[in-house]
């Protein structure tokens, strides 16, 4: 068996943090909207300041994971290449395959425009594991990125697991099921694509605690991925990373196409559950793993049922499963999502 891939150095990083706080900058209202729409996502209480002001929050926010587009781990140095504050992970492995294994994003507060972001990372966990042939041996990293803003406020805390991976051994060729790669897509079928007028009834539609039951299930919405649409979330998002648009790259790893983002599926999910809650409502959190990489002419649908409902302390609690399916009906990411919703029952 091979050696153990996690030195003690490597051990000693654990529950630490990671270089000096990173200071992603000021939100502006156009990173805001360029980072909606990028998934499709018109929702007036990003893009509208006159509704927006109306709401409970009194003016525009940003959707609840646009803070991610800050990490450290999307900083560019001189020569254009990105990487953990403009250099490599602070965990360093001799393999140059890696891939998303999944993100969880704990919300605490809303983003506004003028905010200032400030990012701390502590690596919180590494473990290892021996995949197929083609994958080899697989070192996992969970990164825990605070978000701070120019208050000192706790923003959000986003936990990333990146998985960096050997590649093919004993000859055999590369194979994309790290996370698995679905058959190349048959041409869409565009009319099963959501429409904007079907997402602005739920815009109008204010939702409470009491209207969440058990096994309901929420308006699913179906986006087309498209090799733009990755380039748009790579822009909005500040993910450069080269899989998702250079295509002689994927060609030269056996790949039939470039893929995308597990983070913009995740877009995806938390854009339908804003559909149901905003304004009123708040995303908690949202934990998602990625397991199928799409590609250009899959259509994505988000999907989400109620698991349960409860009151903790003062806040109403809606608990939820969620996906994202392909044409095909198959999960590419899947997770869970907590969201507080204001009670229509007043106190006798």
């Amino acid at each position: 068996m091979a050696d153990s891939i996690i030195t003690d150095d490597m051990r000693a990083l654990v529950g630490t943090w990671q270089g000096a706080p990173h200071v992603g900058g000021e939100v502006h209202v156009e990173d805001i909207r360029k980072f909606a729409t990028s998934v499709g996502d018109y929702n007036p209480l990003w893009l509208d300041e006159d509704y927006a002001r109306g709401t409970r929050w009194g003016g525009i926010i940003a959707p609840p994971t646009f803070v991610d587009r800050f990490t450290p781990f999307y900083v560019l140095d001189d020569d254009n290449n990105q990487g953990y504050l403009s250099g490599p992970p602070p965990i360093e492995v001799p393999f140059i395959h890696g891939f998303s294994a999944g993100d969880e994003t704990e919300v605490f507060r809303p983003v506004r425009p003028g905010d200032v972001i400030v990012a701390t990372t502590t690596i919180s966990d590494l473990f290892e594991k021996v995949g197929q042939a083609s994958t080899g041996r697989m070192l996992f990293v969970r990164y825990d990125k605070t978000y701070r803003n120019q208050r000192d406020d706790i923003v959000s805390i986003c936990r990333w697991t990146s998985v960096k991976y050997e590649g093919p051994v004993n000859g055999d060729r590369q194979q994309a099921d790290s996370p698995a790669l679905a058959h190349t897509p048959p041409a869409p079928d565009m009319s099963s694509l959501t429409s904007m007028s079907e997402r602005e009834e739920h815009w109008n539609t204010p939702v409470y605690f009491e209207d969440a039951t058990e096994g309901m299930e929420l308006a699913p919405v179906s986006r087309l991925q498209t090799q733009k649409r990755f380039v748009r979330w790579a822009q909005a998002s500040n993910d450069l990373s080269d899989i998702h648009y250079d295509y002689q790259l994927m060609m030269g790893r056996d790949l039939p196409d470039v893929v995308g983002q597990g983070a913009l599926s995740l877009g995806y999910i938390v854009s339908m559950l804003s559909d149901w809650y905003a304004p009123n409502g708040f995303l908690k959190k949202v934990s998602v793993q990625y397991r199928r990489y799409s590609v250009p002419g899959d259509v994505l649908t988000s999907k989400a049922v109620v698991t349960g409902t409860r009151r903790e302390g003062q806040e109403n609690l809606v608990d939820l499963n969620v996906w994202a399916e392909n044409q095909d009906g198959v999960r590419a990411t899947l997770g869970q999502a907590t969201i507080s919703l204001p009670s229509n029952q007043t106190d006798a």
